[in-house]
C-alpha cells in the first residue's frame, strides 16, 4: 500500500510538473508569435521587406499616399511607456507590450508597416505601391483587419496613427 501511495504522488508530481512547463511553453509560444503569422526572421529576411530601406517594423513612410485612412477602432500607443499607460519590454529587447488610449476616429496606417504579409500584398495590389489607388477611408484591404486580432491575433487592437494637420 505504501509503494502505491509513492506511484500516486510521483504521478501527480509529474502531472503538475508538466502542467507548469506546457503554461511556461504557452507564454513562449505566445510572445513569439508578436509578428503572426510572419516571424522576426521572416521580416529581418530582406526578400521580404516593404521597402528598399527595411522591413515592415521599420515604418518607413517614402509618400504621404502610403497613409492609408480607416475608420476602424485603433490604439495610440504614441503616449505609452508613463503613467498610466505603461510597457513592458518583451525579452527579446525589440519589443514591448503596451497599455494604450484607444479610440474610434479616422486613423491612418502606414501600409509599408502592415505586419502580416498576405495583408500587405492584397493591400498594395488594391491601393498600388504608393497606396494612391485607395483615396477615400475604409478603402485599403488593411482596414478590415484592424479589429478583433485578425491583423495580428492575439493584438487586442493595433496601434496605428492620426493626423492633426494635412501631410503635404
Amino acid at each position: 500500500m505504501r509503494q502505491l501511495r509513492w506511484l500516486m504522488i510521483g504521478v501527480l508530481l509529474v502531472s503538475l510538473g508538466c502542467s507548469i512547463v506546457s503554461q511556461a511553453a504557452a507564454q513562449q509560444f505566445n510572445f513569439q508569435q508578436q509578428f503572426v503569422p510572419n516571424s522576426q526572421a521572416f521580416w529581418d529576411n530582406s526578400k521580404n521587406w516593404t521597402t528598399n530601406y527595411g522591413p515592415a517594423y521599420r515604418y518607413t513612410i517614402e509618400s504621404p499616399s502610403q497613409l492609408l485612412a480607416c475608420s476602424a477602432q485603433f490604439a495610440l500607443c504614441f503616449h505609452s511607456g508613463a503613467p498610466p499607460y505603461r510597457c513592458t519590454l518583451n525579452p527579446d529587447g525589440r519589443s514591448a507590450n503596451c497599455q494604450c488610449t484607444v479610440s474610434d476616429e479616422i486613423n491612418y496606417t502606414l501600409m509599408t508597416a502592415i505586419l502580416n504579409y498576405p495583408v500587405y500584398l492584397a493591400t498594395v495590389q488594391k491601393c498600388g505601391a504608393d497606396g494612391s489607388k485607395c483615396p477615400n477611408t475604409g478603402d485599403a484591404p488593411v482596414c478590415n483587419y484592424l479589429n478583433n486580432g485578425a491583423l495580428i491575433p492575439g493584438a487586442d487592437v493595433i496601434s496605428t496613427l492620426i493626423l492633426t494637420q494635412q501631410i503635404t
